[in-house]
């Protein structure tokens, strides 16, 4: 009697069948392995870049903290708001300034602001530290109204002066003659001495991490400091709000400027 030849057949497309079940199973598996880890990596590499960034803020926060005290201690010292009312009474006698000259050249050189200005109540310059310094930020003029108001030193956010390339912010603080505006100082800060550089610092060693300050600038995100790769980023690179595909869009991003951590490679290569 012949044998049926599909019985021969049977066995081995159920062993073949099984070993497919089997391969599938164990590749779903290690896909799924490979995507936990991966997520696992991601959120581990978030957290630590989240730490960073509210690292960041801290020292911005310090810092700028200490600007203003410096300020506030200035403008409130009786010595001080004396030699300049000495100075706006007698304007034409340069020998009598020496004393407000060698406040401002104390700031200046100690505390390490670029320069120091003294202003008058109209924010028309009188006096600077190193003395041949002119102050050319129109912001000052434009604020300081609102600062004699507030009575408080205020931050003249980042900006150029005229053609130059290095990028300044300030300090404006009101002195006052027994509750009248009498005079406006100003602390010019480079943000190539600190403050980029507190950016640039990283905990550990890495070849692409980045710390970026930017700002919403109607439908753009602006730059604020100075990229690894584009040193002339700062006020200069603008990115429509649009562009989702950048790591620097978030949304929404606020008003205000403040620190944010991406890896350099993404951004080239979509800038």
């Amino acid at each position: 009697m012949r044998k049926n030849p599909a019985h021969k057949s049977s066995p081995p497309l159920i062993l073949i069948a099984v070993f497919l079940i089997f391969s599938a199973g164990i590749i779903f598996a290690a896909y799924r392995n490979y995507q936990d880890q991966k997520q696992h990596c991601r959120a581990g590499v978030s957290e630590r870049l989240a730490a960073v960034a509210e690292s960041k803020v801290a020292e911005l926060m310090q810092w700028r903290m200490e600007r203003m005290a410096d300020m506030q201690v200035l403008c409130d010292n009786p010595a001080f708001i004396q030699a300049v009312l000495q100075l706006f009474a007698d304007p034409d006698r340069p020998e009598k300034h020496g004393s407000l000259q060698a406040w401002l050249d104390l700031y200046q050189t100690r505390y390490g602001y670029e320069h120091v200005f003294l202003l008058d109540a109209r924010a028309r310059q009188q006096l600077a530290s190193p003395p041949a310094a002119i102050l050319n930020c129109d912001r000052v003029a434009h604020t300081a109204g609102d600062i004699f108001r507030s009575g408080t030193p205020a931050l003249i956010d980042l900006h150029t002066h005229g053609s130059e390339r290095h990028v300044h912010l300030a300090v404006a603080g009101p002195v006052y003659d027994k509750g009248r505006p009498l005079a406006l100082v100003v602390f010019d800060i480079d943000a190539g001495q600190y403050l980029y550089p507190l950016l640039k610092r990283w905990p550990t060693p890495s070849s692409t991490a980045e710390t970026l300050i930017v700002r919403r600038q109607g439908d753009d995100v602006l730059f604020l400091n100075e990229l690894r790769f584009d040193k002339d980023a700062a006020l200069r690179l603008r990115i429509p709000l649009t562009r989702r595909d950048v790591p620097a869009v978030p949304p929404p991003l606020p008003c205000g400027w403040g620190p944010m951590t991406i890896s350099p490679n993404r951004l080239r290569s979509r800038c």
